[in-house]
């Protein structure tokens, strides 16, 4: 890392300018800066007030209009974002709380716009080495490091927004979406019925009725799934066996009728550059 206190490393088509982790007076008050962002983002004097526009987009395009101001400590500038639009998000994104540590990217995307993401670090991921990854209130996408491997992730959600009629949730950073869906009674209490596209990708062989669907959770652990195919007239209908998958279901909470419940499956191919380890 080329600075003792960035938390991740370089950015995937963009250009980082500061993380770090929260403390207690980051998490309740205001953020404070790293002094060399003032060489990108420089303060003019106006009026008497040091401050300047710092606005950012999140992941889900919405617009924080932050306030980066200084403050003289001696002959040093401190710099931080002021509190009411920046608690405003830390609350958004549930950055807060002493169940986790929590921390904050910034950085420029190719189109040279501000972007804004919350962090959680996840202690248990595939390997054994805490990362940090992107969090919000909505869902977190857990992305463990894999170096020169592709495998099958799978992430279970809570549902807050449908997208298209069948599929739950749009594309996935640094992946490739399989299918997703929200869950019917049937698949949270027995099978998992899986789109007939899926072959396209997971092709069965002639003379089997089922194959190795093996995945990972968010956690690291392998699911060894079996793909199955029952036949309903003169077209294959895919589904993942009970057994497996039901015990899938129970250990991630996906049952029950207090909430509404998915699962997305996805590819995705990592390197070093997307996470920092720590021991």
């Amino acid at each position: 890392m080329a600075h003792k206190k960035e938390i991740i490393g370089d950015i995937p088509n963009g250009t980082k300018v500061f993380s770090k982790k929260l403390k207690n007076t980051d998490r309740d008050f205001q953020l404070i800066v790293p002094t060399r962002v003032l060489e990108q983002f420089p303060i003019e004097i106006e009026n008497g007030y040091y401050e300047r526009d710092f606005t950012a987009f999140d992941a889900s395009g919405r617009q924080w209009k932050f306030i980066l101001s200084i403050r003289q400590i001696g002959k040093y500038d401190k710099p931080f974002l002021r509190p009411p639009k920046w608690h405003e998000f830390v609350v958004a994104h549930g950055l807060s709380g002493d169940d986790a540590e929590y921390g904050v990217v910034f950085y420029k995307d190719n189109n040279g716009d501000l972007q804004v993401r919350g962090l959680k670090k996840n202690h248990n991921p595939l390997f054994g080495k805490a990362i940090w990854e992107q969090h919000d209130n909505a869902w977190t996408l857990r992305s463990p490091l894999v170096v020169g491997l592709e495998v099958v992730l799978i992430l279970a959600i809570v549902l807050r927004d449908m997208g298209r009629p069948k599929e739950i949730i749009g594309d996935i950073p640094n992946g490739t979406k399989i299918f997703s869906k929200k869950l019917a009674k049937t698949d949270r209490d027995f099978q998992l019925i899986v789109p007939e596209r899926v072959f396209e990708q997971f092709a069965i062989e002639n003379g089997s009725y089922e194959r190795d669907f093996t995945a990972f959770d968010a956690g690291g652990r392998e699911w060894k799934f079996i793909l199955a195919i029952r036949q309903t007239g003169q077209y294959d209908k895919p589904f993942l066996r009970p057994p497996k998958w039901h015990e899938f279901v129970v250990a991630h909470g996906l049952s029950g009728d207090d909430a509404e419940y998915g699962v997305v499956f996805y590819k995705v191919k990592m390197t070093m550059a997307n996470c920092k380890l720590e021991a």
